[in-house]
């Protein structure tokens, strides 16, 4: 019989092996994307969540040169932000931070986000 500890060992070895294998798909599909734009859509935007601003640069370092060397599509918007005032906010607010950045960025490109989308 199988104890407590051993099922909930199988569990956890399970999620790891759900996400690697999601992890690895999306990467699949990013690089075809990239690849055959015409087989598989690009995504629109890539926005990451950052601790500080220092971390932020360093994002869009990567992000940048994920772009150079043609493993982002060029016509991926890809954001670093940063929480407000260096402060730890969480990964919840940082998450509404971020789709809030994204929006203003979309804002300042001239693009209309629709009605139903009202920035403060």
């Amino acid at each position: 019989m199988e104890s407590r500890r051993e099922r909930a060992f199988s569990r956890t070895k399970h999620k790891k092996v759900d996400i690697t294998s999601i992890l690895r798909k999306s990467w699949y599909h990013l690089r075809l994307s990239v690849r055959h734009p015409s087989r598989v859509p690009t995504w629109d935007a890539i926005v990451l969540t950052a601790a500080s601003p220092e971390q932020a640069q360093l994002y869009e370092w990567q992000l940048n040169r994920a772009k150079r060397m043609g493993r982002i599509a060029s016509s991926t918007i890809t954001l670093a932000v940063p929480d407000p005032d260096a402060k730890r906010i969480g990964s919840g607010a940082a998450t509404l931070n971020a789709i809030f950045a994204l929006g203003r960025h979309y804002q300042s490109l001239g693009l209309h986000l629709g009605e139903q989308v009202k920035l403060l």
